[in-house]
């Protein structure tokens, strides 16, 4: 995992009929942040329950995430067509991660 300090979490729910969907728009969105300085990686999440909801958390080793605002609202937009209810976006700090795959084992802040 690479180093990251700071998270964006989307979050939207979505018909159970669009999780397909829903992937194909974080592969878009892997594809237009990867270029991005500071992006770190992506994970997606979903609750399979009868009205999904989708977490996105995109990683990122950037102090603030303006260099890349235009790929992330790109981003959101893409999702917000997919989505039932909307798109709420928060950035968080990243207390630590833990990366089982490093020779240490060790949580990393």
């Amino acid at each position: 995992m690479a180093r990251a300090n700071t998270a964006r979490v989307l979050t939207f729910h979505v018909d159970a009929s669009r999780i397909g969907d829903a992937g194909r728009a974080m592969d878009d969105a892997v594809e237009h942040l990867s270029g991005s300085p500071g992006f770190a990686g992506l994970l997606g999440l979903v609750d399979d329950g009868p009205r999904p909801q989708v977490v996105m958390i995109s990683l990122w080793d950037a102090p603030d995430l303006k260099a890349a605002a235009g790929e992330d609202q790109a981003a959101r937009r893409r999702i917000a067509e997919i989505s039932e209810t909307g798109v709420t976006s928060r950035v968080l700090s990243v207390l630590r991660s833990a990366d089982p795959l490093s020779p240490s084992g060790d949580l990393r802040h």
